[in-house]
C-alpha cells in the first residue's frame, strides 16, 4: 500500500493478515491528516477510491511530472498503480499494525482513536449472506447459557445482529436457540459432524431436529472435506434446503488447498478455525482470503481462555481505564483483523463498535503470534 502527501513517501508492507479500515488508517499516520497534506490509499484490492482520493493522485502526479518530468511522471504512475494496475481498494487496507519504518508513535492523551469506531459489523460472504462479527458460541462446556443469548439480543439489537455458532448440538444449544426464536433473530452457523458409514444429509437432519430447526445459514463440515465425492455429498445439503451456504472447519493448509483446487461447487464461504493472539495462523488465514473464504474465529481467548490471563493482554486493556475487559479486547483485536469470533458472554461482545484499537494496542497483542 502506498501513502502519498506533499514531499516523501510512506510505504507500509502488506501481508494480507490484518484488515484496518480507512479512518483508522488515517488516524494512525496523524501527521498526514488533510490540512497537513494530501494523503490517498493505493491498494491492490478492486473497490471505490476513499473520498478525495482521485483528487489527491492527480495532483500528485502533476506536481511530480513538472517537479521531474516525464520520465518522473511515468514512475509514479507505475507506482500508484501498484501490481496489476488495480483500482483502489474501498477504504480498507491489508497489513501489519506499528511496523512501517517512520510511522509516528502514538500518544494516548491526545489521540482520538478511541472514538467511534467506524470498521465493518458484519462480514459479506460470497454468495450474498451477511454474517454478523461478532456473536456467542452455543454447545458444550464452554457454550453460552440461554440467558447470555437472550442478554446479546438485546445488547446488539439495532447495531449489526448477533451471530451464533453451534459447536455441539446438545440440549444446552438447542435451549440457547429457543430464546432467539422469541426475543429476536441472528445468524445461525452449526458444525455438523459425519459419524463412519453415515451420510451427510443423515447428520445434518438429526443435528437440526437436537435443535430445533428446519435449516440454518450456514452448516460448517467438520472433518475431512477434500474429496470430490465427499464435497458433492455435502453440496446435496443446501440443495435440500437444510442451510443456505456451506463452511468448513480446516486447521490444515494442504487439506484446505486441495479442497479449493477442486474448485468445489458451491464453494465454502467460511472456514472455522480456533484462531487467537496465539494461533493466528497466518498462514491459513492469508489461504482463506485469497480464495474469498470468510474467517470464523471459534476460539478467539486461547484454549480455555488462557490467553485472556496474559499480562500482556492485561496491560493493554488497562490503557482503556478499567472499562474494557480481556475477554472484549481481544474479541475487538479479532474484529479489527477481519476476523469473525464468538465468545461465551453477551458482556464479551457488546459494545466493541464503541471504540477502536490503536496500532501499538495492536502491536502487543500481534506480539504474542
Amino acid at each position: 500500500v502506498s501513502c502519498v502527501r506533499r514531499g516523501p513517501r510512506v510505504r507500509m508492507a502488506s501481508d494480507g493478515n490484518q484488515r484496518l479500515n480507512e479512518g483508522e488508517l488515517l488516524r494512525s499516520m496523524y501527521h498526514y491528516l488533510p490540512g497537513k497534506g494530501d494523503l490517498y490509499c493505493a491498494s491492490l484490492e478492486r473497490g471505490v477510491p476513499p473520498e478525495g482520493a482521485t483528487a489527491a493522485r492527480s495532483a500528485q502526479q502533476n506536481r511530480s511530472a513538472s517537479a521531474t518530468g516525464a520520465a518522473a511522471a511515468g514512475q509514479q504512475k507505475h507506482a500508484d498503480a501498484g501490481p496489476g494496475a488495480k483500482d483502489y481498494a474501498r477504504g480498507t487496507w491489508y497489513g501489519q499494525g506499528a511496523t512501517g519504518k517512520g510511522l509516528p508513535t502514538y500518544d494516548h492523551k491526545h489521540e482520538d482513536h478511541r472514538g467511534k469506531d467506524g470498521s465493518p459489523r458484519s462480514v459479506a460472504l460470497t454468495g450474498g449472506l451477511q454474517m454478523p462479527m461478532v456473536g456467542l458460541a452455543l454447545g458444550g462446556a464452554g457454550g453460552a447459557a440461554a440467558g447470555e443469548v437472550t442478554a446479546a439480543l438485546g445488547a446488539l439489537s439495532g447495531e449489526q445482529g448477533l451471530l451464533l455458532y453451534v459447536e455441539e448440538g446438545d440440549a444446552k444449544a438447542a435451549e440457547a436457540l429457543a430464546e432467539v426464536k422469541e426475543n429476536g433473530s441472528a445468524f445461525v452457523v452449526a458444525a455438523v459432524t459425519t459419524a463412519t458409514g453415515e451420510s451427510a444429509e443423515t447428520a445434518a437432519r438429526a443435528l437440526l431436529k437436537r435443535l430445533g430447526r428446519s435449516s440454518v445459514d450456514v452448516l460448517v463440515a467438520v472433518g475431512e472435506v477434500a474429496s470430490a465425492a465427499r464435497w458433492a455429498e455435502l453440496a446435496g445439503l443446501v440443495e435440500a434446503g437444510l442451510a443456505k451456504a456451506l463452511g468448513v472447519a480446516v486447521e490444515d493448509e494442504a487439506q484446505l488447498s486441495a479442497l479449493m483446487a477442486a474448485a468445489p461447487a458451491p464453494a465454502p464461504v467460511l472456514n472455522a478455525a480456533p484462531l487467537g493472539p496465539r494461533a493466528a495462523r497466518r498462514r491459513l488465514v492469508g489461504l482463506c482470503r485469497r480464495h474469498r473464504m470468510a474467517l470464523l474465529a471459534t476460539r478467539p481467548m486461547g484454549e480455555a481462555g488462557t490467553d485472556a490471563a496474559l499480562p500482556q493482554v492485561a496491560e493493554v486493556a488497562q490503557r482503556f481505564g478499567g472499562g474494557l475487559s480481556p475477554q472484549r479486547l481481544l474479541v475487538k483485536w479479532s474484529a479489527q483483523r477481519g476476523v469473525a469470533s464468538v465468545a461465551s458472554k453477551a458482556d464479551e461482545v457488546a459494545g466493541l463498535w464503541d471504540f477502536m484499537l490503536a496500532m501499538d494496542d495492536k502491536a502487543v497483542i500481534d506480539g504474542l503470534m
